[in-house]
């Protein structure tokens, strides 16, 4: 039998999210985006046939996790941040004998097809977003230092050099900014969020 992939999944305070959409959207709307995004993320990963853990600092966080059926583990209070949390989701998989995927949790035009397609690569894999980030990685070796932020793409690649770069559009847009949420908006796969934000059709 084929184990089915794990899938690490950090999501930070729905409190805190999108703070860098404060111009455009409401604390609210801005709350209600951010667990709308990680909720499609891991509903998409579990129709790809991924396990799902989602890490977090805030009890909120977990609670929610947990009622939309995820498994949620609690990140350390001494470690914060995302290299943190990613490291934590590692080490539990590893410490379960598990190889992990790190997963950003803001996506809204991934798809299943797309993370299937990484699943079936042999060996680790990267996938790079719009500016330079890293949306997907994974499986890494036990230790790995992650080196999320601007330019992290090309870190995790130079540490990671055997992987293979996974380069689509589903996996490249992660919502940070209000260019960010336009270019998701004006993607057919990506329209559910106007629904979600109570926007009008012109935005």
């Amino acid at each position: 039998m084929v184990e089915r992939p794990l899938v690490v999944i950090p999501v930070k305070s729905f409190d805190l999210a999108k703070s860098r959409l404060a111009d455009a959207l409401s604390a609210e709307q801005r709350k209600a985006l951010g667990s709308a995004l990680a909720a499609h993320t891991a509903w998409t990963a579990r129709d790809a046939g991924a396990d799902i853990v989602i890490v977090a600092g805030a009890e909120e966080v977990r609670h929610w996790a947990q009622r939309i059926g995820f498994a949620a583990v609690g990140q350390p209070s001494d470690s914060t941040g995302l290299n943190a949390a990613a490291a934590f989701g590692a080490g539990l998989a590893t410490n379960a004998d598990r190889n992990a995927y790190l997963l950003h949790a803001d996506l809204p035009l991934l798809t299943p097809h797309v993370l299937r397609r990484a699943f079936r690569v042999r060996g680790p894999v990267i996938a790079p977003s719009y500016d330079g980030g890293t949306t997907l990685l994974g499986p890494v070796p036990n230790g790995f230092e992650f080196a999320y932020g601007v330019g992290s793409y090309g870190r995790h690649l130079a540490a990671l050099p055997a992987a293979t770069p996974i380069i689509s559009p589903e996996l490249a847009l992660d919502v940070d900014s209000s260019q960010d949420l336009v270019r998701a908006l004006a993607a057919r796969e990506g329209r559910w969020l106007a629904s979600i934000l109570d926007l009008p059709e012109s935005w």
